[in-house]
């Protein structure tokens, strides 16, 4: 079991959970999508990995912000 850290971000209508981790040197993040009323995906709906945590969380932000963009 790998161990790491849990980030969720909440946008209109999904919760996104990222989940952080060390893994052959760098750092990775798994993006799941959870959908209000939806089964839970078994695999992420995307990867990513960097160098660096702050690197790799400016990423995965980017990503989320792409896809869900923040309302209001």
């Amino acid at each position: 079991m790998k161990t790491g850290r849990l980030l969720k971000l909440e946008r209109e209508g999904v919760s996104i959970q990222v989940y952080f981790y060390r893994e052959g040197g760098a750092m990775q993040a798994s993006v799941f999508v959870l959908e209000s009323g939806r089964s839970p995906a078994a695999e992420p709906l995307a990867r990513f990995s960097a160098a660096s945590d702050p690197e790799l969380e400016r990423i995965v932000r980017g990503f989320v912000d792409e896809r869900w963009p923040r309302r209001g």
